[in-house]
Formats: structure tokens, sequence, C-alpha cells
């Protein structure tokens, strides 16, 4: 008997390139999985639409979902910070690409060419290409700390909070989250040996004062004098919130409880310029909110880390109480984390929160307190805290509803 043999030939083939519709349809396959499966799938989703090109479709559904679903939120958030490192080395292989057909093909002494306009100029590409404000800025924070991960000079560090200014100063209506993951990145950077001499080993003041020497503003093409772009502030704040968000936020977010919180805002304190303060505020703020995870569910907590937003230094500027404002109102996003979700009902325990801060801290942070809830909760849950606040509710509503907010 002659036995016929049959070979199976199992040809490897690359995934089908995504398309605008099927991005969609991928999405959708990962809302119906939950928590850690469903970040892998994210993150995976979001690689693969940038390689092919179709990740803004993406990104405005993201924004959409993270709108209505806090639970999608945290998830997004996780993905897009964790594709941070492939998304540059995405752009990275396309700026090399890019300047190897400019060079003709021929390698450079030392690579000369390419390594002077590889790193910066690939993050800054992605930052352009990308909306890095979806999910909590966390492609953002991804794609700066893969940056902070290999050996980068001062001068690399400068060109790329100078090429945020100029990407910010193209659209000043919303804060882009350039010079924001870059203040991750410096605390990331100060950990690594190999890292430029004035950043390796740098305590946090040391960050601060970093952001505040190396945003120069644009050289002009006559004088050479550097001048500040009308960006150039907001850059210089969301570097030094950076900062403190990267060098705090996450000891919170691993169950640690913050030692000292009460002189926090003290590492503000070197800090010259106003930008660079309400930035340093601002993120001491975010991180006090965050330790209110670690702390008993309660108004005195509450009150506790609120009044850690109060300036330690004996010469007050006129400005402290607007950037202790600053910081509170940051501690305030995180009201949720003081309610006890088993004894207490979200929308009977934030009323009470907020209408109990007036006491102590002003009308004005009660209202701002209730306002703010709009910006972490859907539009029923916020609805109903409202109407449940009474008069101090409508006051919320005028906030929300005014030219200022």
């Amino acid at each position: 008997m002659v036995a016929s043999l049959i070979v199976l030939t199992v040809l490897s083939r690359e995934p089908a390139k995504l398309s605008s519709d099927s991005v969609m349809v991928k999405l959708q396959t990962c809302m119906k999985t939950y928590e850690s499966v469903r970040q892998l799938c994210l993150e995976e989703l979001i690689i693969k639409a940038v390689e092919d090109g179709v990740y803004q479709p993406l990104g405005v559904a993201m924004g959409d979902l993270e709108e209505r679903d806090s639970m999608f939120k945290g998830d997004c958030h996780v993905a897009s910070h964790r594709a941070g490192p492939k998304l540059l080395s995405i752009y990275e292989r396309r700026n090399s690409a890019s300047v190897n057909n400019q060079t003709g093909g021929y390698e450079t002494v030392g690579g000369g060419l390419e390594n002077s306009i590889k790193a910066e100029s690939s993050v800054l590409a992605a930052f352009t290409d990308l909306d890095t404000n979806v999910c909590g800025s966390s492609i953002g924070h991804g794609l700066a700390e893969a940056f902070a991960n290999s050996p980068r000079t001062l001068k690399e560090w400068q060109d790329l909070l100078q090429d945020c200014d100029e990407l910010q100063s193209t659209n000043m209506e919303i804060e882009i989250g350039c010079a924001h993951g870059v203040g991750h990145a410096l605390v990331i950077a100060s950990t690594k040996d190999f890292s430029a001499p004035s950043l390796a080993g740098a305590n946090v003041g040391e960050l601060i004062e970093f952001c505040e020497r190396n945003i120069v503003g644009a050289p002009t093409n006559t004088s050479g004098i550097s001048r500040e772009r009308p960006s150039t502030e907001t850059i210089k704040q969301s570097c030094s919130y950076g900062v403190m968000m990267g060098a705090f936020a996450p000891i919170a977010e691993k169950m640690i409880k913050l030692e000292n919180a009460e002189i926090l805002v003290s590492h503000c304190k070197s800090a010259k310029q106003e930008s660079i303060r309400r930035g340093c505020f601002a993120g001491a703020g975010f991180a006090l909110g965050r330790n209110l995870e670690k702390l008993e569910k309660t108004n005195e907590s509450l009150d506790e880390m609120l009044l850690a937003c109060n300036s330690l230094e004996n010469n007050r500027s006129d400005s402290d109480s607007e950037l202790e404002v600053t910081c509170r109102e940051q501690v305030l996003l995180h009201i949720g984390l003081n309610v006890n979700s088993y004894t207490e009902m979200l929308t009977d325990a934030i009323p009470d929160r907020c209408s109990g801060l007036e006491e102590s801290f002003g009308r004005q942070l009660a209202v701002s307190c209730l306002a703010n809830m709009r910006r972490s909760l859907d539009l029923a849950t916020f609805n109903e805290i409202i109407s449940k606040s009474g008069v101090l509710g409508q006051e919320a509503m005028k906030m929300l509803n005014s030219p200022q907010w």
C-alpha cells in the first residue's frame, strides 16, 4: 500500500492592514473584555492603528468612550501609556527611513546626521500626529518616558522642550501634553546613570529648576536673542506639573502613603517664575488628591490634604493664595477616592464633602468642588449630585457655564 504524504504548509502572513472601519470593529472587540485583557487588547490596537495610519478615528472614538465610561478611561490610560515605547520606535523607524532617503542611503560619519535629527523629531512627530490628550494624556506620558530610557544629551532635552513650545504655539486653544510628558520623563532620567550630568541624580527641586532654566523660548532671526512665544508660559507650567506628578503621583498609585504630605509644596519654593510655580503647585495637588485613597474616608482626611496645599514660605507673595487654590482644585479632582464605596453612596457623599468645605475654605471652593465633578463623572451621575446639592449645585452649574471655566 502506497501511502500518500500530504504536507500542509502554513504560510505566515502579516496581519491585515487596518482601515478606518475595521479599527472600529477591533475596538468593539476590546470593549467586550475587561481589566488586564482589555488593556492588552487596547494596547495592541493602538500600536497597530498607528502603524497602519488609522489612529485618528480610533483616538476620537476612545475620547468619546472615556467621557461615558470611567472604567474604560482607566483601561485606556494604562494601555496608551504602555504603548509609548513601541509608538516611539515606529516614529524612529520612519524618521530613520527619511534620513536614509535624504542621504541617498550613505551612512554619515558616526551616524551624525541621523543621530542629530532622530530622537527629538521622532517624539515631536508623534505628538503632532497623535491626540495625546486622549485617555488622560497617557500616550504623551509613554512617549516621553520612552525618550528618557535612552542616553540623551542636555541639548536633546533642550531641543525637545523647544519643540514642545513650537508645537503648542500652533494650537493655543488646548494644552498639548508634550511638555507635561517631558516632566514625567525628567523624573525617570534623574534615576539613570547614563543621563546628562545636570539630570542624573537630580532631586525634585532641581528638576523643577531644570524646567525653568531650559525652556528659553525661540531665537529671533536677527539678534539671536531668545524671545518667548505666547505658548512658552504654558509649556513651563506643563513641565513643572509633569515633574511633580511623575515624582509623587506614582507613589500614591502604588498604594504607598505619601510621607510628609504637608511639605509637598515646599519643592516649589526654589522656582522664581510664576508659570513654573503654578505648575508645581498643581502637580502637588494632583499627588495629594491621589493620596486620599490611602487615608480614612472622612471630611477630616480631605481637609488634611487641602491644607497641605498651604505655602510654607515665610514671605508669602500676593499670588500664593491663587497657587494654593490651584493645588486644592487638583486635590478635589480625586474627591471620589475619599468616598467609602462599601458604606456610602457617591451621589450622597459628594454633596456632603463639598458643602463641608465652605466653613474652612470658603464658598468658592465648595462650589468649585461640585463643578469639578463634571470632569470625572458621567452626565447622569453628575446631574444627580447637582440636584442633591441645592443652591450650591445651582451655583456650580453657573460656574460651569461661565466663560472663565
